[in-house]
C-alpha cells in the first residue's frame, strides 16, 4: 500500500473532489508528529454490476432477507427502523427493489490510536440516482456496520482472489479507502460532516507527502475494521 501512496503525486488520475478531500483531511488534521487523532470522511461510489460494492449490496440483501422476520432497517440514515418487508412495499411502490442501488456512500472514521492506523466502515447509505439529471435521489436502505448482520458480510464475505480462489478478500479490504482511491471512481462528499466545496486538486504532492510521513514512513500497520459492536 505504501507505493500506492507514493505513486499518487505522479500518477495524477485520482478525481479533483476525491483529492480534495484527502488533503483536507490530513493538511488540516495532522501536527509535526504523529499523534492521536481522528476523523470522518464520506465518499460516494459508483454500484457495477461486475463490481465489489455490487456484489455487497447482493450479499447483504440475501443475508437480510434471510432473516426477514428479526431484520430492523432504516430508509435514510436519520430515519426510524422500518421491518425489512414494509421497506420493500415501499421501494416497489417507486417501481425499486433493494438491490436497485447504483451508488453507496460509505461514511468513514481514520485515527491514529497507539502505533496503529485505523480505518472503520462506520455507514453505508444505498441510493438509486436516475440517469435523468434533474430527478432526486431516492434512498433505498442505510445500515451501520455494528449491525450483526452487516458486520458479518463485510468483516467474513467478499470475493475470490483472482491468483488464488480459494481466498477471498474481504468486503471491508475491498471497500476499504485505499482501494477505492486506487480504482479512481469514488468522491469524497463530507469531511466531519461538512460539504466538501473547495478544489485542493493542486496540491497533491502535498497530499502524498503528509500520508507518507503520517503513516508508511513509520511503519504504521493499517487496521480496516467495522463498528465495536454496540453493549
Amino acid at each position: 500500500m505504501s507505493t500506492f501512496f507514493r505513486e499518487i503525486s505522479i500518477r495524477r488520475q485520482l478525481p479533483i473532489a476525491l483529492v480534495a478531500g484527502i488533503l483536507v483531511l490530513w493538511a488540516t488534521a495532522l501536527p509535526a508528529q504523529a499523534q492521536r487523532w481522528s476523523q470522518r470522511v464520506e465518499v460516494l461510489k459508483p454500484i457495477e454490476e461486475d463490481g465489489p460494492a455490487y456484489a455487497l449490496l447482493d450479499s447483504l440483501v440475501l443475508a437480510f432477507e434471510s432473516a426477514s422476520d428479526t431484520v430492523t432497517v432504516r430508509r435514510e440514515p436519520g430515519d426510524s427502523t422500518q421491518s425489512l418487508r414494509e421497506l420493500e412495499d415501499d421501494l416497489y411502490e417507486a417501481g425499486l427493489g433493494l438491490v436497485s442501488a447504483t451508488h453507496v456512500f460509505i461514511q468513514y472514521e481514520f485515527a491514529v490510536v497507539e502505533d496503529d492506523f485505523i480505518e472503520t466502515i462506520e455507514e453505508l447509505h444505498f441510493i438509486y440516482r436516475s440517469p435523468n439529471a434533474n430527478e432526486e435521489d431516492i434512498s433505498i436502505f442505510t445500515v451501520r456496520t455494528d449491525n450483526p448482520i452487516a458486520r458479518d458480510v463485510l468483516m467474513n464475505g467478499g470475493l475470490p482472489r483472482r491468483e488464488n480462489l480459494n481466498t477471498i478478500d474481504t468486503f471491508a479490504s475491498l471497500l476499504s479507502f485505499p482501494r477505492l482511491a486506487e480504482a479512481g471512481d469514488a468522491v469524497v462528499v463530507s469531511l466531519n460532516n461538512q460539504t466538501i466545496r473547495e478544489n485542493f486538486g493542486e496540491r497533491r504532492e502535498d497530499l502524498a507527502s503528509r500520508l507518507v510521513d503520517l503513516v508508511y514512513d513509520d511503519a504504521m500497520p493499517v487496521i480496516t475494521r467495522t463498528r465495536k459492536p454496540r453493549n
